[in-house]
C-alpha cells in the first residue's frame, strides 16, 4: 500500500515494511528511484530487492520519484 501527500516541492509516502509495518518517507523534486530503493533498504534490512513499478512496467534508477507520483 502507498499513501500519498504532497507538501511544496516534496511529497510524503507511506510504505509498508516488512519490519516495521507502515513508515512514512519525505521524497524531494530530486529523489531518483535508485535513491528511495536505497533509502527503504538502509531503513529495514529484510529488504533485498525492490522493483519500482509505474504503468507499463519497471522504472529506471534515474527516473524521478517526485514527478512519477505527480504523474499518478
Amino acid at each position: 500500500m502507498i499513501e500519498t501527500q504532497y507538501m511544496i516541492n516534496c511529497a510524503r509516502v507511506c510504505i509498508r515494511m516488512p519490519s516495521f509495518g507502515d513508515m512514512w518517507f519525505f521524497i524531494d523534486e530530486k529523489t531518483t528511484a535508485e535513491g528511495l530503493a536505497t533509502l527503504f533498504k538502509k531503513e529495514d534490512k529484510l529488504i533485498s530487492t525492490i522493483e519500482i513499478l509505474k504503468e507499463g512496467g519497471p522504472v529506471k534508477n534515474t527516473d524521478n520519484v517526485f514527478d512519477l507520483l505527480h504523474a499518478r
